[in-house]
Protein backbone atom coordinates (compact mmCIF):
# COMPACT_ATOMS: atom_id res chain seq x y z
CA UNK A 1 0.00 0.00 0.00
CA UNK A 2 1.17 3.82 -0.54
CA UNK A 3 -0.78 7.07 0.38
CA UNK A 4 -0.87 9.90 -0.93
CA UNK A 5 -1.46 12.12 1.82
CA UNK A 6 -3.00 15.66 2.44
CA UNK A 7 -3.18 16.20 5.89
CA UNK A 8 -0.20 15.64 9.19
CA UNK A 9 -3.16 13.97 10.74
CA UNK A 10 -3.79 10.95 8.25
CA UNK A 11 -0.30 10.39 8.26
CA UNK A 12 0.23 10.47 12.31
CA UNK A 13 -2.76 7.86 12.45
CA UNK A 14 -1.45 5.70 9.64
CA UNK A 15 2.57 5.29 11.32
CA UNK A 16 0.50 4.65 14.52
CA UNK A 17 -1.01 1.72 12.76
CA UNK A 18 2.06 0.28 11.11
CA UNK A 19 2.45 2.00 8.21
CA UNK A 20 5.86 2.52 7.14
CA UNK A 21 6.33 6.44 6.51
CA UNK A 22 8.33 5.80 3.16
CA UNK A 23 4.92 4.39 1.81
CA UNK A 24 3.55 8.24 2.59
CA UNK A 25 4.27 11.37 0.41
CA UNK A 26 2.23 14.80 0.87
CA UNK A 27 0.80 16.31 -1.88
CA UNK A 28 -1.01 19.65 -2.12
CA UNK A 29 -4.57 19.03 -2.79
CA UNK A 30 -5.67 20.04 -6.66
CA UNK A 31 -8.16 22.62 -5.40
CA UNK A 32 -9.33 25.28 -7.98
CA UNK A 33 -12.16 27.87 -7.74
CA UNK A 34 -14.92 28.30 -10.49
CA UNK A 35 -13.81 31.02 -13.21
CA UNK A 36 -17.29 30.90 -14.69
CA UNK A 37 -20.22 30.92 -11.81
CA UNK A 38 -23.41 30.95 -12.62
CA UNK A 39 -25.98 33.01 -10.79
CA UNK A 40 -26.96 32.97 -6.96
CA UNK A 41 -30.50 31.79 -7.50
CA UNK A 42 -32.21 32.29 -4.35
CA UNK A 43 -33.45 36.02 -4.13
CA UNK A 44 -33.77 36.30 -0.55
CA UNK A 45 -30.23 35.16 -0.54
CA UNK A 46 -29.10 37.58 -2.77
CA UNK A 47 -30.50 40.39 -1.32
CA UNK A 48 -29.56 39.59 2.34
CA UNK A 49 -25.23 38.94 0.64
CA UNK A 50 -25.45 42.35 -1.53
CA UNK A 51 -27.48 44.50 0.94
CA UNK A 52 -24.63 43.72 3.77
CA UNK A 53 -22.25 46.78 4.45
CA UNK A 54 -19.98 43.73 5.32
CA UNK A 55 -20.90 39.44 5.30
CA UNK A 56 -19.63 37.36 7.49
CA UNK A 57 -20.43 33.83 6.87
CA UNK A 58 -19.63 29.93 6.87
CA UNK A 59 -21.14 26.89 4.69
CA UNK A 60 -21.26 23.51 5.68
CA UNK A 61 -21.92 20.17 4.69
CA UNK A 62 -23.03 19.35 8.51
CA UNK A 63 -24.04 21.27 11.35
CA UNK A 64 -22.15 18.67 13.83
CA UNK A 65 -19.82 19.05 16.45
CA UNK A 66 -16.67 19.52 14.45
CA UNK A 67 -17.74 22.45 12.57
CA UNK A 68 -17.99 24.24 15.51
CA UNK A 69 -20.26 26.69 14.28
CA UNK A 70 -21.47 28.13 17.82
CA UNK A 71 -17.93 29.65 17.56
CA UNK A 72 -19.01 31.23 14.25
CA UNK A 73 -22.01 32.93 15.83
CA UNK A 74 -21.05 33.93 18.83
CA UNK A 75 -18.05 35.48 17.59
CA UNK A 76 -19.88 37.40 14.96
CA UNK A 77 -22.03 38.45 17.66
CA UNK A 78 -19.60 40.14 20.07
CA UNK A 79 -17.88 41.57 16.63
CA UNK A 80 -21.57 43.25 16.01
CA UNK A 81 -21.33 44.36 20.18
CA UNK A 82 -17.97 46.24 19.36
CA UNK A 83 -19.41 47.81 16.06
CA UNK A 84 -18.89 46.10 13.29
CA UNK A 85 -21.85 46.72 10.86
CA UNK A 86 -22.06 42.95 9.81
CA UNK A 87 -24.91 40.69 8.82
CA UNK A 88 -24.21 36.83 9.80
CA UNK A 89 -24.77 33.83 6.96
CA UNK A 90 -24.66 30.50 7.97
CA UNK A 91 -24.91 27.42 5.20
CA UNK A 92 -25.54 23.62 6.40
CA UNK A 93 -27.56 20.77 6.78
CA UNK A 94 -30.19 19.26 4.05
CA UNK A 95 -32.22 22.27 3.18
CA UNK A 96 -35.41 20.12 4.31
CA UNK A 97 -34.19 19.68 7.69
CA UNK A 98 -33.69 22.70 9.53
CA UNK A 99 -34.01 21.70 13.65
CA UNK A 100 -30.30 22.56 14.06
CA UNK A 101 -30.32 25.59 12.17
CA UNK A 102 -33.48 26.93 14.23
CA UNK A 103 -32.09 25.85 17.27
CA UNK A 104 -28.79 28.22 16.44
CA UNK A 105 -30.91 31.20 15.29
CA UNK A 106 -32.17 31.10 18.92
CA UNK A 107 -28.28 31.66 19.89
CA UNK A 108 -29.37 35.16 18.45
CA UNK A 109 -30.59 37.82 20.38
CA UNK A 110 -33.92 38.21 19.35
CA UNK A 111 -32.82 42.31 18.04
CA UNK A 112 -30.08 41.25 15.86
CA UNK A 113 -31.92 38.14 14.45
CA UNK A 114 -33.10 40.48 11.55
CA UNK A 115 -29.30 40.40 10.50
CA UNK A 116 -28.57 36.87 10.63
CA UNK A 117 -29.43 34.39 7.79
CA UNK A 118 -29.80 30.36 7.71
CA UNK A 119 -30.10 27.99 5.09
CA UNK A 120 -29.59 25.19 3.61
CA UNK A 121 -26.47 23.48 2.35
CA UNK A 122 -25.35 24.55 -1.12
CA UNK A 123 -24.71 22.61 -3.90
CA UNK A 124 -20.93 23.57 -5.17
CA UNK A 125 -21.86 26.09 -7.99
CA UNK A 126 -24.19 27.57 -6.16
CA UNK A 127 -21.60 27.77 -3.58
CA UNK A 128 -18.87 29.36 -5.65
CA UNK A 129 -21.90 31.84 -6.80
CA UNK A 130 -21.86 32.99 -3.15
CA UNK A 131 -18.27 33.07 -2.77
CA UNK A 132 -18.32 35.70 -6.35
CA UNK A 133 -21.34 37.80 -5.02
CA UNK A 134 -19.74 38.08 -1.52
CA UNK A 135 -16.33 38.65 -2.76
CA UNK A 136 -16.36 42.43 -2.53
CA UNK A 137 -17.50 42.79 1.18
CA UNK A 138 -17.63 39.18 2.45
CA UNK A 139 -15.35 37.58 4.92
CA UNK A 140 -15.64 33.47 5.26
CA UNK A 141 -15.16 31.85 8.73
CA UNK A 142 -14.03 28.35 8.69
CA UNK A 143 -14.57 27.87 12.60
CA UNK A 144 -13.92 23.83 12.37
CA UNK A 145 -12.14 22.46 15.19
CA UNK A 146 -11.18 19.52 13.30
CA UNK A 147 -10.66 18.91 9.90
CA UNK A 148 -8.41 16.73 8.42
CA UNK A 149 -7.73 19.20 4.99
CA UNK A 150 -10.60 21.97 4.77
CA UNK A 151 -11.79 22.19 0.93
CA UNK A 152 -14.28 25.19 1.20
CA UNK A 153 -12.19 27.62 3.19
CA UNK A 154 -9.40 26.81 0.71
CA UNK A 155 -12.31 27.09 -2.47
CA UNK A 156 -13.38 30.82 -0.63
CA UNK A 157 -9.85 32.17 -0.93
CA UNK A 158 -8.90 30.97 -4.35
CA UNK A 159 -12.25 32.91 -5.37
CA UNK A 160 -10.65 35.82 -3.87
CA UNK A 161 -13.26 35.76 -0.65
CA UNK A 162 -11.44 37.31 2.59
CA UNK A 163 -11.01 34.38 4.64
CA UNK A 164 -10.82 33.54 8.50
CA UNK A 165 -9.44 30.55 9.44
CA UNK A 166 -8.61 28.59 13.50
CA UNK A 167 -5.05 28.84 14.40
CA UNK A 168 -4.97 25.42 14.99
CA UNK A 169 -3.11 22.25 13.68
CA UNK A 170 -5.94 20.47 13.99
CA UNK A 171 -7.11 22.08 10.67
CA UNK A 172 -4.90 20.78 8.11
CA UNK A 173 -5.55 24.02 5.50
CA UNK A 174 -4.65 26.49 7.81
CA UNK A 175 -0.92 25.66 6.94
CA UNK A 176 -1.58 27.67 3.76
CA UNK A 177 -2.86 30.79 5.29
CA UNK A 178 -0.74 33.54 6.52
CA UNK A 179 -1.00 34.68 10.12
CA UNK A 180 -3.31 37.78 9.57
CA UNK A 181 -5.77 35.43 8.35
CA UNK A 182 -5.81 33.09 11.08
CA UNK A 183 -7.37 33.39 15.31
CA UNK A 184 -7.56 32.25 17.91
CA UNK A 185 -10.37 30.06 18.17
CA UNK A 186 -12.36 31.57 20.84
CA UNK A 187 -15.41 33.85 20.84
CA UNK A 188 -12.97 37.10 21.52
CA UNK A 189 -10.38 35.93 19.30
CA UNK A 190 -12.95 35.78 16.37
CA UNK A 191 -14.68 38.79 16.92
CA UNK A 192 -10.92 40.72 17.26
CA UNK A 193 -9.95 39.30 13.96
CA UNK A 194 -13.19 40.45 12.45
CA UNK A 195 -12.70 43.98 13.69
CA UNK A 196 -9.09 43.93 12.65
CA UNK A 197 -9.99 42.67 9.10
CA UNK A 198 -13.28 45.67 9.11
CA UNK A 199 -11.36 48.24 10.17
CA UNK A 200 -8.11 48.01 7.91
CA UNK A 201 -7.49 50.46 5.66
CA UNK A 202 -7.16 48.67 2.11
CA UNK A 203 -10.94 46.82 2.59
CA UNK A 204 -11.95 43.18 2.81
CA UNK A 205 -11.93 42.84 -1.46
CA UNK A 206 -8.37 43.47 -1.68
CA UNK A 207 -7.47 41.69 1.63
CA UNK A 208 -9.17 38.97 -0.18
CA UNK A 209 -7.21 39.02 -4.20
CA UNK A 210 -3.83 39.71 -1.43
CA UNK A 211 -5.22 35.92 0.13
CA UNK A 212 -5.82 34.41 -3.08
CA UNK A 213 -2.68 35.17 -4.75
CA UNK A 214 -0.84 33.70 -1.86
CA UNK A 215 -2.68 30.22 -1.37
CA UNK A 216 -2.91 30.36 -5.24
CA UNK A 217 1.01 30.03 -5.38
CA UNK A 218 0.68 26.51 -2.56
CA UNK A 219 -2.85 25.17 -4.26
CA UNK A 220 -3.46 23.95 -7.48
CA UNK A 221 -3.67 21.76 -9.99
CA UNK A 222 0.15 22.42 -11.48
CA UNK A 223 1.21 22.20 -8.38
CA UNK A 224 -1.19 18.56 -7.44
CA UNK A 225 -0.15 17.11 -10.22
CA UNK A 226 3.84 17.78 -9.57
CA UNK A 227 3.38 16.62 -6.29
CA UNK A 228 1.93 13.61 -7.59
CA UNK A 229 4.52 12.65 -10.07
CA UNK A 230 7.22 13.24 -7.59
CA UNK A 231 5.35 10.52 -4.77
CA UNK A 232 4.92 7.92 -7.88
CA UNK A 233 9.27 8.46 -8.53
CA UNK A 234 9.23 7.86 -4.60
CA UNK A 235 6.81 5.10 -4.62
CA UNK A 236 8.74 3.04 -7.63
CA UNK A 237 12.36 3.74 -5.43
CA UNK A 238 10.25 2.50 -2.68
CA UNK A 239 9.28 -0.49 -4.48
CA UNK A 240 12.63 -1.71 -6.32
CA UNK A 241 14.25 -1.50 -2.43
CA UNK A 242 11.53 -3.50 -1.36
CA UNK A 243 11.93 -6.60 -3.73
CA UNK A 244 15.65 -6.83 -3.76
Amino acid sequence: MFVLQHSRLQREYLVSRGVDERRIRAVRPPTTPSTVPEPLRDGRLRSFVEDAELLVFTAVARLDYFKNVELFISGCIQARKRGVPLRILLAGDSPDDAVAREALRARVPRERRAEFLTIGKLSKTQLHALFSLARPDGIFVCSSQYETLGITPLEAALSGVCTLMPDTDKVEADRFFPVAHRFPPSIDGLAEAIEFLYAGSSGVQHLGEELRERVAAEVSEENFQRDTLSAWAHFSRVARQTDR
